[in-house]
């Protein structure tokens, strides 16, 4: 949305904030091997966008696949909340549905930069974005941490 190609430098910043939220979404709630199935989801749905969009990301690629791994596993650490007894359940819907709103926002993202804008899409993407932002804000009320 600047002047000029600041993609890279965006998806640098961003990578630095979800792995914040990964960190954040799994205090009192560690990894476990049981929950890893739960992350295939949020991986099919990346896998989708990335494939769709494949020849059209450039050198861009690597980035975009490293970036596009953190925000699955923000997403399914999110989701995982809800597994844990002292993350109060309000907490965790906020979480998971700003979680997984940010994922639909930057799927626009890459279909509007990436060969397949349609109309609105850019609006779309940033109401998305604030509304994701502001639920995963809400989601830290109440929380043990």
């Amino acid at each position: 949305m600047v002047p000029g190609d600041r993609m890279t430098g965006g998806i640098a910043a961003f990578l630095l904030a979800h792995l914040s939220y990964v960190a954040a979404f799994s205090l009192a709630n560690p990894i476990t091997p049981a929950q890893l199935v739960w992350l295939l989801p949020f991986v099919a749905f990346c896998g989708v966008i990335l494939a769709d969009r494949w020849r059209a990301l450039g050198r861009l690629k690597v980035p975009l696949v490293i970036y596009t791994a953190v925000i699955c596993t923000m997403a399914w650490r999110a989701a995982m909340r809800g597994q844990s007894a002292f993350i109060p359940r309000p907490t965790f819907l906020f979480g998971v549905v700003g979680a997984c709103l940010f994922m639909v926002s930057d799927a626009i993202l890459v279909l509007r930069r990436f060969g397949r804008p349609f109309a609105a899409a850019q609006p779309l993407e940033l109401a998305i974005y604030w509304v994701a932002q502001f639920l995963i804000a809400l989601s830290v009320r109440g929380t043990v941490a």
